[in-house]
């Protein structure tokens, strides 16, 4: 069992600024099915999204797809990654 997160990828900050008008020099953003930030922790989401980049990268998938940024409909596992803090603050 996972959770669902939708991610945002894109190539580079300058693709996300161009594509989603942002300022704030990242290059995606994960979110959860309702719409909430995925992540609390800003470097985990970098992280992972880093990861899914070079993924992306190796695949070919941005000249395959002839864009620069890519939307995800995940499942993340384990789920216990997103649950962490539920299950530090409920005991």
């Amino acid at each position: 069992m996972g959770s669902r997160v939708v991610a945002i990828v894109c190539r580079d900050a300058e693709a996300a600024q161009k594509r989603f008008m942002t300022s704030d020099g990242r290059a995606g953003i994960m979110y959860t099915r309702t719409g909430r930030r995925f992540f609390d922790d800003p470097r985990m989401e970098g992280e992972l999204l880093k990861r899914l980049r070079s993924a992306i990268d190796a695949a070919g998938l941005w000249g395959e797809l002839d864009s620069d940024w890519v939307c995800l409909d995940c499942e993340l596992m384990p789920w216990s990654v997103k649950a962490q803090e539920l299950l530090k603050h409920s005991i």
